[in-house]
C-alpha cells in the first residue's frame, strides 16, 4: 500500500517489516548530498535506513545509522559467511574502543588549544597514528600466525 500524509511518504507493511515507499518518478535525487564513495568490495543491496533528505530530519538526523554502521555490518557479514558468530566479533569492537581512547588521550592537548591549526594537527596526528596502528596490528598478527600458516 502507498499513501501520502502531509506530503510525506508513508510506511508500507511487508510481513513484519514497515518500510517507506515512493512512487516511481515522484522524487529526484539530484539535490541530495553524497559524501565519500561506495566501497568496491561492497556487495548486496543497501536499503535506506532512515527518513529521506527530501524532508526535515527526525531528531536532527537523516539516518538512524551512518555509513560506518553499514561498513561494520558488511564486514561482520563476511565473518558470518565463514561461520563466525556475532558474539565472537566483540573483541574487535573492544580493541577499537581502547585504541580510540588511547588516540583521544594523545590528541586532547591539541584539541584543548581551540584553534584551527591545532585541530588540523590533532586530526593529522590521529590519522597517522591510526595508520601506524593498523600496520602494526597486521605485522603482529602475521608474526603470531606464521608458525601455523607457513608451508615449511
Amino acid at each position: 500500500r502507498f499513501r501520502e500524509a502531509n506530503g510525506r511518504p508513508t510506511l508500507v507493511t511487508f510481513g513484519l517489516f514497515r518500510v517507506p515507499t515512493y512512487r516511481a518518478g515522484l522524487f529526484d535525487a539530484d539535490d541530495l548530498v553524497v559524501e565519500g564513495e561506495i566501497p568496491a568490495d561492497l556487495c548486496g543491496a543497501y536499503v535506506m535506513n532512515g527518513p529521506s533528505q527530501r524532508f526535515e530530519p527526525v531528531n536532527d538526523k537523516y539516518h538512524y545509522y551512518d555509513g560506518d554502521a553499514l561498513l561494520v555490518a558488511t564486514k561482520a557479514a563476511g565473518f558470518l559467511a565463514h561461520g563466525v558468530e556475532p558474539r565472537h566479533l566483540r573483541m574487535f569492537k573492544v580493541a577499537a574502543e581502547r585504541e580510540a581512547g588511547f588516540l583521544e588521550q594523545l590528541a586532547m592537548p591539541l584539541l584543548k588549544q581551540r584553534n584551527p591549526a591545532a585541530r588540523r594537527d590533532a586530526v593529522a596526528l590521529v590519522e597517522e597514528l591510526s595508520a601506524l596502528g593498523h600496520d602494526l596490528r597486521s605485522v603482529l598478527l602475521r608474526a603470531n600466525l606464521r608458525q601455523h600458516l607457513d608451508s615449511h
